[in-house]
């Protein structure tokens, strides 16, 4: 039997002629075939591809997370020792960059436990892996599994001419991705420039862009000066249309300039390598990977080390020369939200936080430096409290988008109506939303997902919607899922007459007239359904440790495969009353513990915690 692993290809189809030619002599029945971290949508005609979250179970969950945790943590100690190196003006950029370290370790040990769980399962004659990017440790897996297991492994990157009709459109991508690097580096470096010339010292606030269509009012208070989280070329340019002025503090990769720490890389690169080789501690399942590990550090320490000081040391400039009265932020777990509020601590200005999305509970690993953070619900408060973070400033205040919810019920139920014959789907008809996340290779809640599970997920919610002729789903798409997944989707319910999607609806709107709501994932949009009191259905199929407790709290049920989310269903369509099954106190209790009080005030409640905290001019 061949196990054949798909890392991130573009187009999968265009590998057909390539496997059909060398891999799979034997037929489509002769090979495992299962995508690591890209939706296979394309049968290939090859037989049925597999995804890799089918191959994890909740041991191995648990085995990932606490190594993780641990081995990041290691090497953000390891690399602060070198204060030359790791500190700038005060500031400890090592701390910056251990989510970084964080997130890149959870995609390559998963793809790492993904590949040793099927070969523990099928015992492959032969592994053939494919893919395109160098962070997914792919490459380095296949080398571990042919040296340390004895199993014939290759590994062959579609950059190397396996796709030849593809090079003209790849190079043409690369010199279109370089061409808008260089433009948004100009650009951004340009409205530094008019920023610094047209605000008046000490009187603007920093904040996200998005912050005023959060808290009302608050632009009328104070000097705004929106920043982009980001590196997007368009949003800048629609900024330039509208005539304002934007900050970004982040410096693009140059790549006419990386590798800018190898020396410091090579120095150390022994130590790590020793430390890997030696220290039980760090080793994974037992084996010494640190070669599998080898090009994250290698990133983190040429290239984002570098970068991260070039951004703090800028941001550093920035600061002295505009002397902004405050920072304000959506949840900083990302770097650069980091790097704000560190360098606004270091320079004694207050820098507020404002709880952007639901917190799984088993997993608050992003300790905040900020000044004070406004929570949704006292839970939350309680946990970042137990990691660490210093709340004595803190406040619990609600979420000001579920102002909304509390404002807009007149024509509500007319509004569900609309949006589902819209979709083609019948309004009298029982209703299930389903919420698709969004995952664009980004470890959510540290559960390590790519995006190929919401496919792997909505295929099994279909299959049980297709002998549930009595209901209709309606699947909610992220905003962020693009024009490239959106055919996919309409593609995977082509084949069901019950099945409809959305992609812009109001959410409180689409919840109004629905029986229930199944969530994948860890969707903020739960706490919406909760608020209306509609049963929540948390598909768990990966086993992970209840993150939101809905079962536990009698606001939903957990489920955790088709059979369990079918039974569920069935008893929610069985009750005329859903109350008996999930008490009117329970939702009531969760919202207040979970989302404060909805009562319309809760945007009033963060801008005037944020006046509180920011000194008078």
């Amino acid at each position: 039997m061949k196990l054949i692993l798909f890392g991130y290809v573009d187009k999968l189809s265009s590998l057909c002629p390539f496997l059909r030619r060398h891999s799979l002599p034997g037929g489509a029945e002769a090979a495992t075939l299962v995508s690591m971290n890209r939706f296979a949508g394309e049968t290939l005609g090859l037989g049925e591809i597999m995804y890799s979250e089918e191959f994890l179970k909740k041991e191995d969950f648990e085995y990932m997370d606490e190594y993780i945790s641990r081995t990041s943590r290691i090497c953000r100690e390891f690399l602060s020792n070198d204060e030359k190196t790791s500190a700038l003006k005060g500031i400890k950029v090592t701390d910056v960059l251990e989510l970084e370290i964080y997130m890149y370790l959870c995609t390559v040990i998963k793809n790492l436990q993904v590949t040793l769980n099927i070969v523990e399962a099928i015992n492959p004659s032969e592994i053939l892996i494919i893919g395109e990017k160098s962070t997914d440790g792919l490459e380095q897996i296949s080398r571990f599994l042919a040296e340390r297991l004895n199993i014939k492994s290759t590994y062959i990157t579609v950059k190397n001419g396996l796709v030849p009709e593809a090079g003209m459109r790849k190079i043409c991508e690369k010199a279109s991705s370089f061409a808008a690097k260089i433009i948004t580096e100009l650009l951004d470096r340009l409205e530094r420039f008019l920023l610094l010339r047209s605000r008046k010292h000490g009187k603007s606030i920093i904040m996200d862009y998005r912050f005023p269509e959060l808290v009302k009012g608050i632009e009328k208070e104070h000097v705004a000066m929106p920043y982009i989280a980001g590196w997007g070329l368009r949003i800048r340019l629609n900024f330039i249309k509208q005539r304002k002025l934007y900050l970004s503090f982040l410096k693009v990769h140059n790549p006419l300039n990386k590798r800018r720490g190898r020396g410091y890389f090579l120095a150390i690169n022994k130590i790590l390598e020793k430390g890997f080789a030696e220290n039980e501690y760090l080793r994974y399942r037992g084996y010494n990977i640190y070669r599998i590990l080898k090009n994250i550090f290698r990133e983190q320490i040429e290239n984002e080390l570098p970068l991260m000081k070039e951004n703090i040391s800028m941001l550093c400039r920035f600061f002295d020369g505009v002397g902004p009265k405050a920072v304000i932020v959506r949840d900083s777990t990302r770097n650069w939200e980091h790097a704000l509020t560190l360098v606004a601590k270091s320079k004694n200005l207050p820098s507020i936080v404002v709880q952007h999305g639901i917190t799984s509970i088993m997993n608050v690993y992003a300790k905040q430096h900020a000044t004070a953070v406004a929570f949704w619900g006292d839970v939350y408060l309680r946990l970042y409290k137990a990691a660490g973070t210093d709340t004595s400033k803190s406040k619990v205040t609600g979420y000001p988008q579920h102002d909304r919810i509390y404002a807009g019920q007149g024509e509500r139920y007319k509004r569900y109506r609309k949006i589902l014959s819209d979709s083609g789907a019948d309004p009298d008809k029982k209703t299930v939303v389903y919420l698709a996340s969004c995952i664009k290779y980004y470890p959510i809640n540290s559960v390590y997902l790519t995006p190929e599970v919401s496919f792997f997920l909505l295929r099994e919610v279909l299959s049980v919607f297709g002998t549930l002729k009595n209901l209709q789903l309606i699947i909610k798409l992220h905003p962020f899922y693009d024009r490239q997944e959106y055919p996919r989707f309409k593609e995977e319910v082509s084949g069901f007459t019950n099945a409809f999607i959305v992609r812009n609806a109001d959410i409180p709107d689409l919840f109004s007239g629905s029986i229930c709501v199944v969530s994948e994932l860890f969707s903020s949009a739960i706490m919406d359904a909760i608020i209306l009191k509609k049963p929540v259905i948390f598909f768990n199929a990966m086993e992970k440790e209840e993150a939101i407790p809905i079962e536990e709290r009698k606001v939903g049920i957990e489920v955790r495969s088709r059979a369990d989310l079918m039974d569920a269903l069935q008893r929610i369509v069985a009750s005329d009353n859903t109350h008996d099954l999930f008490p009117n106190k329970a939702f009531e209790d969760f919202v207040g513990d979970f989302a404060y009080k909805v009562d319309g005030r809760s945007s009033e409640r963060v801008r005037h915690f944020i006046n509180d905290l920011i000194p008078s001019a």
